[in-house]
């Protein structure tokens, strides 16, 4: 392990992202070509750590929040593949303050007696917005109150639109089936902003649609519609599919919590 490793695990990013997210991470740092390019399979990463492939996706969500990674889709074929580029390795975070502390010998012994008479001055001054901050308080108590659609506006969405949707739904179709999905765009882009995009997130989309696919052949199809559409998605599959989505995450937080006390106990052990 080179001396760069070595400062980064010093430097408490282990407990910052959690025993699984930093064993993740370095799966990914291990498969990682000169060029900065790793593309290790969530089925290979998991194998490797010996967890599953959805404790794998939430550790890559977390990494690339934190900027440590990004992720890329690229399609090859009929399939779709992610690779992944290593962002920041936190080294350079951590030899910065090394250089930067020097600078606190920088105050000068003329500064703090002009600095106390400023001071007596000024606190009277001061300390009339103390008095003003619990009047600040009270609209930070109020914003829980408002409803999560009107939040998520103020943030980009990933699907911004119903296009946005509609072309993944798209893709999925086409990974799952091989053929391409012919939206009728008008109708079908109403019932998508109306039914799905004014009442989900953007991570409750993404799941209704993985459950959708993943689940469709033995839930929802029959004669008349043995694939997905989207009216069906719109419609019935999205609170059927959230619902199992959700119970699916319960039980993955029980398996992570368990994954997680083993693997703090060989990186303590380890390091």
């Amino acid at each position: 392990m080179n001396l760069e490793m070595k400062q980064f695990i010093r430097s408490g990013i282990i407990k910052e992202l959690g025993a699984t997210t930093f064993a993740v991470y370095m799966v990914i740092q291990a498969y990682t070509d000169i060029q900065g390019v790793s593309y290790p399979s969530l089925q290979t990463i998991a194998d490797i750590i010996g967890v599953s492939i959805r404790t794998v996706q939430r550790a890559m969500n977390k990494l690339e929040e934190e900027g440590l990674i990004q992720k890329q889709l690229v399609r090859k074929g009929t399939t779709i593949h992610s690779i992944y580029s290593i962002v920041d390795d936190g080294v350079s975070k951590q030899e910065n303050p090394q250089q930067e502390e020097p600078k606190e010998e920088e105050p000068k012994e003329e500064e703090p007696k002009e600095i106390d008479n400023e001071s007596q001055q000024k606190e009277p001054q001061q300390k009339e917005p103390q008095q003003k901050e619990p009047q600040q308080k009270e609209p930070q108590q109020e914003k829980p109150k408002e409803d999560s659609k009107k939040l998520l506006e103020e943030k980009p969405r990933k699907y911004g639109n119903s296009k946005d949707f509609i072309q993944r739904f798209c893709e999925l179709y086409y990974q799952y089936y091989g053929v391409n999905f012919n939206p009728t765009w008008g109708r079908d882009g109403a019932m998508v902003k109306n039914k799905l995009l004014n009442n989900y997130t953007d991570e409750e989309l993404d799941a209704i649609l993985e459950i959708t696919f993943r689940d469709y052949q033995k839930r929802w199809a029959n004669r008349q519609y043995p694939r997905p559409t989207l009216g069906g998605v719109s419609t019935f599959i999205a609170n059927q599919a959230l619902a199992i989505w959700q119970e699916e995450q319960k039980k993955q937080a029980k398996i992570e919590e368990a994954e997680e006390i083993d693997l703090d106990k060989y990186f303590k052990q380890t390091f």
